[in-house]
């Protein structure tokens, strides 16, 4: 039996930043206490919008924001804290906020940032496929498909449709719901379904005198019971992707220019098509729907790449 802990995951969500920080959040929780059954953990969501999410946590106005937290650590006292924060709060804020925790005994550790802080933190834990050379063979960083953030897949098969999973992120901040829904009016067959999740900030496509059969989903934390029900994905890179993945979809990925590291993109390309362009996606899809057999089959080999499992190991080691 583990000794009892007090463990705190922090992060950031708005318009600009969306929901993945949340979500890999919620999946982070949910690994901690499957692990530790003693142990508490508590997210805190910092945030000044007035939206309800799903889950668990405490929610904390970037107001005064080191006040409120540094009262909230005394009364506490963690044994770890989980920095799960977006570049955007990493820039603007986290100079003075990291302030509060040092000198404390608390095993700081970061998820997918701060690199620049290292010194001052235990680990951190890339929960992506790519990590740069220089930082491999530090001891400090754990990345790779055996360490994502994502959830669990349900033992489900994948009904044989030919619909299209639409997965433009919690905000859509590239303004996708404006421009996809008329390249995939002009490139697909009449009837084709599609299947649009609109993340809490983003909002619905306007759709007019369609050939296309649309269906749109609002709010949706776990998507697992709507991927088991797609055929194909357009998903944007990110948290989505793994999951497309893991659940063993056809997919077509959506990453912005400038947005990943070119290193990050060629990884991917390796095994996936992705692309900026959002015609040559929809293009791709095309041919998939043309091929589906064959594309489902190459899916499902690929979803083997994600190996959940050793992340039990690892959070056992880590805490």
């Amino acid at each position: 039996m583990y000794k009892n802990k007090s463990i705190i995951i922090f992060c950031d969500i708005n318009k600009k930043v969306g929901i993945g920080h949340y979500s890999r959040s919620i999946t982070l929780k949910k690994l901690i206490e499957k692990n530790f059954l003693n142990t508490k953990v508590l997210i805190i969501l910092i945030t000044a919008t007035r939206k309800k999410f799903s889950g668990n946590y405490k929610k904390v106005s970037p107001k005064n924001l080191n006040n409120k937290v540094g009262k909230f650590i005394h009364t506490t006292r963690p044994s770890h804290i989980f920095f799960n924060f977006s570049p955007e709060f990493e820039t603007n804020n986290f100079k003075s906020f990291i302030k509060i925790f040092l000198n404390k005994g608390i095993k700081l550790i970061a998820i997918d940032n701060l690199f620049n802080y290292k010194k001052f933190l235990y680990h951190i834990w890339v929960p992506n496929v790519y990590l740069d050379l220089k930082y491999k063979k530090d001891k400090k960083f754990s990345f790779g498909w055996n360490k994502l953030l994502i959830n669990e897949k349900k033992k489900k098969k994948i009904y044989a449709d030919k619909s299209i999973l639409i997965l433009t992120g919690g905000t859509d901040r590239y303004q996708i719901s404006k421009k996809l829904p008329k390249i995939l009016e002009k490139n697909l067959q009449a009837g084709t379904i599609i299947k649009w999740v609109i993340g809490p900030f983003a909002q619905k496509p306007k759709i007019k005198n369609s050939k296309l059969k649309w269906i749109f989903y609002r709010n949706q934390t776990n998507l697992s019971k709507i991927y088991s029900k797609s055929g194909l994905a357009f998903v944007q890179f990110g948290v989505s992707f793994f999951e497309v993945v893991h659940h063993g979809i056809p997919c077509a990925v959506y990453s912005p220019k400038l947005k990943e590291s070119i290193k990050l993109q060629k990884e991917i390309k390796k095994k996936f098509f992705l692309d900026n362009d959002l015609t040559s996606l929809v293009k791709n899809l095309r041919l998939k729907l043309a091929n589906i057999q064959k594309e489902r089959f190459l899916a499902r080999k690929l979803s083997k790449l994600v190996n959940l499992k050793k992340r039990d190991s690892f959070i056992k080691k880590l805490i």
